[in-house]
């Protein structure tokens, strides 16, 4: 990862914060329901 370009890391952040935000929508979804 500390080799990887300044790109490559910014992708991988943002997938992440995607992922999680995905998830959280799904938890609220099912505890909503």
């Amino acid at each position: 990862m500390i080799l990887a370009e300044p790109d490559l890391v910014t992708i991988f952040l943002a997938l992440c914060l995607q992922c999680v935000w995905m998830l959280s929508v799904c938890l609220v979804l099912v505890t909503q329901s």
